[in-house]
């Protein structure tokens, strides 16, 4: 294979096409090492997975030649090194540019600049669809702390005009809607809150306090779930559904939506044009869960006794024990136990033992 290897560059050609590459793609390291130690079957599928990270394209965001650009501007910041160690480890980056899109929409640069170390810093986790997840604690009928008049009950979305969210991040505790970490909880809340899951947009975050404190403020955010009561919080450890780096929100919500469309209920709304799919399938993960919570339980149908051990449902219909059938045949409850464990039983054997049943069934009455 002919090739060009240097310690910054290196040039190879596949398929009678030469294949440039600098050292500063994530690839570079593996295809010199495969290079010097002739490993030539390798490269080929180093070639395919250096062309399909050299440009990954999210909205505004693209990946390219080993750097991030927001709008064609190069983009160096503590998110973007992020992205970047996570292509050089080959692993999915798509939420992240999701959520680096949203992220540069946001009119503020001090929220640009501060809010994914926050994120980082407090592990509350991004969701695939480029948003993030933070706490909210409620008071006992789930309206907000402050007021009491924002409901926050899971499927909500509550919202207020930017302009009177407070953008100033020289003040810890002012107006707008408040969204936190694990560790603000330690020290706020009674007996009776709830504490909510709620997501947020990284564009409509309007400012994170200078002061260490654990929470920021926002215009918009939807209540997804409930977490927990305030009582049975562990402020040492985070919920559980939070221990990831990707909360897979938009997965769960088709999911969701798949079984809301497949509810009784549903689908006779839709014939009756009560409803409509498409205004279904807008439907947010907290608003589908709200919906899918009001619909009746379907009980799933029961097996029809056809398809069990004959044995045991005539034995279950007798109303007679293992012991009795036993006694009856002069054998050892086990063997009872054992020729009910399978579906399908030999006709010969079967006879035997609904007769022996039927037989204690005549003893029975007398």
């Amino acid at each position: 294979m002919k090739y060009v290897l240097q310690d910054k560059y290196l040039s190879v050609v596949v398929a009678g096409k030469p294949f440039p590459l600098n050292a500063s793609h994530p690839t570079f390291p593996a295809m010199k090492r495969a290079i010097e130690r002739q490993q030539w079957d390798r490269i080929p599928k180093l070639v395919s997975l250096a062309e399909k990270l050299a440009s990954t394209r999210n909205g505004s965001v693209t990946v390219k030649n080993g750097n991030i650009y927001y709008h064609g501007r190069a983009i160096d910041t503590s998110l973007t090194r992020r992205i970047l160690q996570m292509v050089k480890e080959k692993k999915n980056v798509g939420a992240m540019l999701k959520f680096m899109d949203n992220l540069y929409q946001n009119p503020s640069q001090e929220t640009i600049n501060e809010l994914y170390d926050f994120l980082s810093r407090y592990k509350l986790p991004i969701t695939d669809d480029g948003c993030f997840m933070a706490y909210k604690n409620v008071n006992a009928n789930y309206f907000d702390n402050r007021s009491n008049s924002f409901d926050n009950n899971v499927g909500n979305v509550l919202v207020m005009a930017r302009k009177d969210v407070d953008a100033n991040r020289r003040l810890d505790c002012s107006a707008g809607f408040h969204f936190c970490s694990l560790a603000y909880l330690s020290g706020f809340g009674s007996d009776g809150d709830h504490i909510m899951g709620i997501k947020v947009n990284p564009k409509d975050v309007v400012s994170i306090p200078e002061m260490d404190c654990g929470k920021g403020r926002t215009w918009r955010y939807e209540v997804v779930l409930e977490l927990a009561d305030r009582n049975a919080v562990s402020v040492s450890t985070d919920a559980p559904i939070y221990l990831t780096s990707v909360l897979p929100v938009e997965r769960d919500r088709k999911r969701l939506l798949a079984k809301v469309l497949a509810h009784p209920t549903i689908k006779r709304a839709i014939s009756k044009r009560k409803l409509k799919i498409k205004n279904l399938r807008k439907g947010t993960l907290g608003r589908l869960t709200k919906l899918y919570a009001s619909l009746p339980v379907v009980e799933a149908p029961k097996p029809s006794l056809l398809d069990e051990n004959p044995i045991k449902v005539a034995r279950e219909q007798a109303g007679l024990t293992h012991s009795e059938v036993a006694a009856e045949m002069d054998i050892s409850a086990k063997v009872v136990i054992d020729a009910e464990r399978f579906s399908k039983v030999g006709q010969t054997k079967t006879d035997e033992f609904i007769r022996a049943i039927q037989e204690c069934q005549r003893q029975l009455r007398g």
